[in-house]
């Protein structure tokens, strides 16, 4: 039986306009990031 490779997503940059009191954000992500928000 073959095996299908794995492809795998990856978040690299954060960009927010118009976010609560910031016109804009612009963050380089690292390898490894932890998200956190309200309600998860």
């Amino acid at each position: 039986m073959k095996k299908t490779p794995v492809r795998s997503l990856r978040f690299t940059h954060l960009s927010l306009e118009n976010w609560r009191n910031f016109n804009r954000v612009e963050v380089g992500l690292e390898r490894c990031v932890f998200l956190s928000a309200p309600g998860l």
